[in-house]
């Protein structure tokens, strides 16, 4: 039987075990992942957990104990793929680190828990859907009340939901379905709360948060507009605290680029049921699941992943302002028929990065010179997409604030271009991110690795010069660095500044100080290429990061944009037109049309069907016919 942590005795273990064992116990609900050298390690039941999820060999190590301890390791260069598989099954997972130098350190070497990665947590754009959103969302309950918040770490995103109405339990279900969120937090009440009990939430990954989480009055400052809100936003700050308690728990620290809370009033949007999104096949078909043959694939005609995720956003929150859907349904209609623009914007958006996470990436402190040179060269996109914009003819309102919003922050793009080396690696702390010529002395360091046989020869020629030893040679060996040798028949002529280094049966070995600062610069040249190159990094990521809002703005801008462009697109593509608004209750449609059927049908012609609806004399319609007459399509 594997020796089992709850078995330890701690005061009978290695002093490096004592150290695991008192970081263990405050993350004891967590895969911890010890940073030893070049591996992550897990031990005791983790190792157990790990081995299995990971299918990594099990093995052991002496813990001070007669029984060793269960052990098994990942590479720390490569651990993200490992933690992505725990985190999928399930389990939160503890990353700590060394915090000090290994060489400098007395003793055991400092180790913290520097983040904890969990389902709702994860911020690594490779393990996301570029094409949706990943929330973590908190629930707060009190008696018949409940508020709803949500953020994504990623982005930035922070926002509560108003439920001021007396259908808050339908509408908080429906949110939390809505947002499809890999883990939701909440309070004691909700677990006892009928809603908790509902067969949709059966599968989601709930976590108990105690009420001291929820206290929103530890967050003056990020949550400061709570005296003046309705009762029912105050409630909604509860649930809001709990998020920033958890991210703090997580990540050490609130991320600067996560946005001001915004409170989102669902009386604003059309409330669809789950079911409503299900049956209506908005983002996936009912019968495979798949987004082929929903509304979504018809209308996705974006060229970036950020405007995907707002298309989603839009189909999600369909919205009831007959002034807000006109502001859309106009643009929506100018850029279909100003096909020259529409064109231009699809160009200019095509290889545009994801600002939005990139952005993310940099607040958290987890960009690579790759995200950096991605984000210079987007902000060198946005003058082509702001010519274009102008260039156009009577541009309707939302485009103007569109076009007039846009930062191309030119200093920024310039200074990440003229920096980064456009084959620079991933690891920040290996060399080759820095290009030739931006930084004098990593070009002296890079001279000198480069050349470095050709200034040994130098010297050599100027020392023969200078002592009038023809003979005199300059080498290298692993024992003794490098030398000048020199025959014993011309030990007369060796200068008094020459230090004898080692003597030979037939000469003399020698350096002088130029030799062995010479010998300090190639041999410590690599080592200082890599230093200087990752200081230099790190002050291209601050530089970056003092433009975090402007970038973040840029992104809703550019997402807004290419949404935009892409109901246009489908617009022109299948000639829909724009609806005639009113606020009336009466719906006339001529020839209408199933967006999807319409386009799912490859021989035969889509029969368009004439619909008209008021309050009054035509409320429904009794549809009849035999099965496949098509009645479900002119529903």
């Amino acid at each position: 039987m594997p020796l089992r942590f709850r078995d330890l005795n701690p005061s009978a273990l290695s002093p490096m075990m004592q150290q695991y064992y008192a970081i263990k116990e405050s993350y004891a609900d967590c895969v911890l992942l010890f940073r030893l050298g070049d591996f992550y390690e897990a031990f005791f039941d983790d190792a157990l957990i790990a081995s299995e999820v990971l299918e990594i060999a099990l093995t052991s190590r002496d813990c001070g104990l007669e029984e060793r301890a269960p052990m098994c390791g990942v590479p720390f260069h490569a651990f993200k793929p490992y933690v992505a598989r725990l985190v999928e099954a399930g389990h939160k997972v503890a990353i700590c680190e060394q915090v000090e130098d290994p060489a400098q350190a007395k003793g055991i070497v400092r180790r913290e828990v520097t983040e904890v990665i969990t389902a709702g947590t994860v911020c690594d754009p490779d393990q996301l859907a570029e094409d949706r959103n990943h929330y973590l969302l908190a629930v707060y309950c009190e008696g018949p009340v409940y508020a709803l918040a949500a953020v994504e770490l990623i982005s930035g995103q922070f926002f509560a939901l108003d439920f001021s109405n007396r259908f808050a339990e339908r509408e908080v279900l429906d949110a939390i379905l809505r947002y499809q969120a890999h883990e939701v937090l909440a309070n004691a009440a909700f677990f006892d709360s009928p809603l908790a009990k509902h067969p949709a939430l059966q599968n989601l990954g709930f976590s108990l948060r105690p009420d001291s989480d929820f206290d929103a009055s530890q967050y003056p400052e990020l949550l400061a507009k709570g005296d003046r809100l309705t009762i029912e936003a105050q409630t909604a700050l509860k649930s809001a605290a709990a998020l920033l308690s958890y991210i703090i728990l997580t990540r050490k620290a609130v991320p600067e680029h996560l946005s001001e809370l915004q409170f989102i009033e669902e009386k604003r949007y059309m409330l669809l049921s789950e079911n409503s999104r299900r049956n209506l096949e908005l983002f996936e078909t009912l019968r495979d699941k798949k987004k082929h043959g929903s509304l979504l694939s018809v209308l996705d005609h974006c060229k970036t992943a950020a405007g995907k995720r707002l298309l989603r956003q839009w189909l999600e929150r369909p919205l009831l302002d007959i002034d807000e859907i006109r502001a859309r349904s106009t643009t929506v209609a100018y850029l279909k028929s100003a096909f020259i623009t529409r064109m231009n914007l699809r160009e200019a958006l095509a290889g545009l990065y994801d600002i939005e996470r990139l952005v993310g990436k940099l607040a958290l402190n987890r960009s690579n010179p790759r995200d950096l040179l991605a984000l210079a060269q987007s902000l060198e996109k946005i003058p082509a997409l702001k010519h274009c914009l102008s260039e156009a003819a009577a541009l309707p309102t939302y485009l103007k604030e569109i076009l007039e919003s846009l930062s191309e922050l030119p200093e920024l793009r310039d200074e990440l271009q003229r920096a980064i080396d456009e084959d620079a690696p991933i690891q920040i702390t290996e060399g080759g991110l820095i290009r030739d010529g931006y930084h004098q002395q990593i070009d002296h360091f890079r001279s000198i690795s480069r050349n470095a046989q050709g200034f040994l020869r130098a010297l050599e020629e100027s020392e023969r010069d200078q002592t009038g030893i023809k003979t005199l040679k300059i080498s290298y060996n692993r024992v003794f660095g490098y030398y000048i040798e020199v025959s014993r028949a011309n030990a007369k002529l060796v200068p008094e500044h020459y230090e004898r280094k080692q003597t030979l049966a037939n000469a003399e070995r020698y350096f002088t100080p130029e030799l062995k600062k010479l010998e300090d610069e190639i041999r410590g040249a690599e080592g200082k290429i890599a230093a200087l190159e990752y200081e230099c990094f790190i002050v291209l990521r601050e530089l970056a990061g003092k433009h975090i809002r402007l970038l973040q703005h840029n992104a809703k801008l550019l997402a807004t944009l290419d949404v935009l462009q892409s109901l246009a697109e489908i617009a022109s593509i299948a000639n829909y037109v724009e609806a005639e608004l009113s606020s009336d209750s009466s719906l006339e449609i001529t020839a209408g049309r199933h967006p999807v059927v319409e386009r799912l049908q490859s021989r035969q012609r889509f029969i368009a069907n004439d619909s008209h609806f008021d309050n009054d004399s035509e409320r429904m319609i009794l549809l009849t016919g035999p099965n496949m007459s098509g009645k479900s399509t002119y529903m």
